[in-house]
């Protein structure tokens, strides 16, 4: 038998590579019973590709949560200490959300509701976005600091503050992005705006079509406080989670019947697409095709960004 702290030597050794944006627990939702499934995208140009995969074969980038300049035990300390824990927590919130549980433990609320915001800022879009403003954020404290620097710099330092932080870059910055992405996944504010909504879970068994999903799945409204705000997540393909500001807002979205619901839920999640949609079969393959990546929005983190710079 192998000792367990062999094991666990092996593990820091050896992290995870494949980073899921898109977890291995959702995608399990669209398999059928062998595992798979269809997985929508476009590799070479316009045209839709639609393959067979088991749901750890997608919608993850190798090392993407990874962060230089830190310990090599700690590169991947934002996969293994904030997304994965995260994932694990909005995994068995899920069991919940399936088994009509209104009565929701405050830990477990919070885990769906931090996993829910992930899912609007996890994409390696988002990631690049996100690492490139805060490196213009790291340097902008530099004005203020220059002539302190001067007044402690040793004759064999660089002489100036921007050349001593470019050479010691990669010691100091990547502890910085590391507290910066895992305050932003845990959600904050945002996943408290997120608990704080009367949940419901939208059932579409009577409907002609299933709900897809894609590496873009969350819909919601501008903001989450005022009357009428909501946020969307399928969660399978009969199921939708439902997150409003007052009951009178899940009426109005069914007051077409679920199927039309179903079909405009399908519609943002197939146009806000990225690179990947997903569903149980290839029977929508033509909407697919009609709606991927047509209607994209800018993302969260790139409204959050332009926010910043207003």
């Amino acid at each position: 038998m192998i000792p367990l702290s062999s094991v666990v030597a092996m593990s820091v050794q050896n992290p995870p590579a494949r980073h899921h944006y898109v977890p291995v627990f959702y995608l399990k939702q669209w398999a059928a019973q062998d595992g798979r499934l269809i997985e929508f995208s476009r590799p070479y140009g316009k045209k839709i590709v639609a393959q067979s995969v088991f749901p750890k074969e997608s919608g993850f980038e190798w090392q993407l949560y990874s962060t230089d300049g830190v310990p090599h035990e700690d590169r991947h300390k934002i996969e293994t200490e904030v997304m994965k824990p995260l994932d694990n927590d909005a995994a068995k919130a899920l069991d919940r959300l399936y088994g009509h549980d209104t009565l929701w433990p405050e830990d477990e609320r919070a885990g769906w509701s931090k996993f829910v915001f992930s899912l609007l800022t996890r994409g390696p879009e988002d990631i690049a976005l996100l690492k490139d403003q805060l490196a213009k954020d790291y340097l902008t404290f530099i004005p203020e600091l220059e002539q302190w620097y001067g007044s402690v710099r040793e004759e064999h330092y660089p002489p100036t503050l921007v050349d001593f932080l470019n050479a010691e870059r990669s010691e100091l910055f990547g502890p910085f992005v590391q507290d910066i992405l895992g305050s932003i996944f845990r959600g904050g504010e945002a996943q408290e705006w997120i608990s704080g909504l009367d949940w419901a879970v939208i059932a579409s068994d009577e409907s002609r079509f299933e709900f897809i999903t894609s590496d873009r799945p969350v819909i919601k409204t501008a903001t989450l406080r005022k009357v009428g705000d909501y946020i969307i997540l399928p969660i399978g393909p009969r199921r939708a989670f439902v997150g409003i500001t007052d009951r009178r807002t899940k009426a109005i979205l069914l007051r077409d019947g679920v199927g039309k619901l179903v079909k405009s839920i399908n519609k943002t999640v197939a146009q806000q697409a990225t690179k990947y949609i997903y569903a149980s079969d290839e029977s929508q393959r033509q909407f697919v095709e009609n709606n991927m990546g047509r209607g994209k929005s800018p993302s969260l983190v790139r409204q959050m960004i332009a926010s910043d710079r207003a």
